[in-house]
């Protein structure tokens, strides 16, 4: 659904960031979406950055979430969040402001 409105609503353009399994799925259903594997990118390399490269070196203009849960890290951050105990959203909704155009009225 959150591939579907963009492009329902005018969009030309639409990027998805999830883990690979995710995007197979996606890539079968709407070959023309620009995806990357978050969970392959080099430790060195942000999302952020992902995302600047996959608009043009532009941040992009309207963010949507739609995170259930993040990749671990570690055997700690597993086990939280397969218990429920510790969520990143802070995290994720951090790079989607920082990745966001600004806009001057």
């Amino acid at each position: 659904m959150a591939a579907e409105f963009p492009f329902y609503n005018g969009a030309n353009r639409f990027s998805m960031i999830d883990p690979i399994y995710c995007l197979g799925y996606m890539k079968e259903k709407y070959p023309h979406l620009k995806m990357a594997d978050f969970s392959k990118l080099p430790k060195e390399e942000l999302v952020i950055s992902k995302l600047k490269e996959m608009c043009d070196g532009r941040d992009e203009d309207i963010p949507i979430e739609c995170v259930t849960e993040e990749y671990a890290k570690g055997w700690t951050r597993y086990l939280k969040m397969k218990s429920r105990l510790g969520r990143e959203t802070s995290k994720n909704s951090n790079e989607m402001i920082t990745s966001t155009s600004n806009f001057s009225l």
